[in-house]
């Protein structure tokens, strides 16, 4: 079994879901740390894999920005406070002995597809993330499960029940629908039923 874990989806939903008073005795503030800690050691012992990898994305800019010009131009810029999680988060993990990837012009959802891809045919695969896009990977071997106490899995007929569309059909139904969290405006007069 081998578990991806996308790292800054961790990373950002600890940040905004644990109280921002939790600080070091030296005040530096580790909600995001603990929570990120938290969600993935939790993961770790439900799933059980034999390998883990951890994708992250860099500070650069991708080859979607290149693509789309104001991709992502919407999100406000990242708090001071989550950015140095987001560096202490990962030292931690290869401090750990995890494997960190990370590929200038990428982002980690291309890191996790592509681990995915690679590693599918042999083993099971489960990807830690509650970034939807990721339901296009899903498939026989592969799941996406849900950071969390209730850490729902993603099947094909998880996926299908949520969007109304099969795993392989994610990224058309993304594309007329938009993702307003990339900024990716879809089809003017597509809406989700119409879609699917």
């Amino acid at each position: 079994m081998i578990m991806i874990v996308d790292s800054h989806g961790l990373i950002h939903r600890s940040f905004h879901a644990y109280t921002p008073e939790m600080k070091t005795s030296q005040g530096e503030q580790v909600n995001a740390v603990f929570g990120t800690f938290s969600l993935l050691l939790n993961a770790i012992l439900t799933v059980k894999p034999d390998y883990l990898f951890v994708v992250a994305d860099t500070p650069h800019a991708t080859f979607r920005h290149k693509a789309v010009d104001d991709y992502k131009g919407t999100r406000p810029p990242s708090a001071p406070e989550l950015v140095s999680q987001l560096v202490r988060t990962k030292d931690l993990m290869k401090a750990m002995g995890m494997t960190v990837l990370s590929i200038e012009g990428y982002e980690a959802d291309d890191i996790a597809a592509l681990l995915t891809r690679s590693y599918k045919k042999q083993d099971k695969v489960t990807v830690l993330s509650s970034d939807m896009d990721l339901l296009q990977l899903v498939e026989e071997n592969v799941v996406v499960r849900q950071p969390g106490s209730t850490g729902r899995v993603f099947n094909a007929a998880a996926v299908m029940f949520k969007l109304g569309v099969r795993p392989d059909q994610v990224a058309d139904y993304k594309a007329l629908v938009g993702d307003s969290s990339d900024n990716i405006k879809g089809v003017p007069g597509i809406g989700p039923k119409s879609a699917v």
